[in-house]
């Protein structure tokens, strides 16, 4: 599994300083079943003026070809915080065994809040599976 360092949101607008709200972005390992790569994330939280919002999920599957990352697919949800069962998925299919090198790359907007541009980046994940 992998986890954000935290990241922060904020509420919008009003004046002065606005109390920090802190965030995890999380993903599974990638990994390879019927012949398909596939990753989840979700988020968390325990602040309890981010439980009650939505955020949006993006979250891309990266493979590693000769000239660079490339996204192979994303997937994207609109979920609360804390519901590992309710999760983004991107998913791509494999033309061949062979072994590969994958990431994942998670995006986690909060809906009606300002929050950090971080991304959450996986190490890499080596699979059995070409794009």
């Amino acid at each position: 599994m992998v986890t954000s360092a935290p990241q922060h949101a904020h509420e919008r607008g009003g004046a002065g300083t606005k109390q920090a709200h802190p965030f995890y972005g999380e993903m599974d390992g990638i990994g390879v079943r019927r012949n398909q790569a596939r990753v989840h994330g979700w988020w968390t939280t325990d602040d309890a003026t981010l439980k009650t919002h939505k955020a949006t999920l993006t979250l891309e599957l990266q493979y590693l070809f000769p000239d660079g990352w490339k996204t192979v697919n994303t997937g994207t949800r609109s979920i609360k915080p804390n519901q590992t069962g309710k999760r983004a998925t991107a998913s791509a299919p494999c033309s061949t065994d062979a072994l590969g090198k994958w990431r994942s790359v998670l995006d986690v907007d909060i809906n009606w809040m300002v929050d950090d541009s971080r991304k959450t980046v996986s190490s890499v994940q080596i699979r059995t599976c070409r794009p």
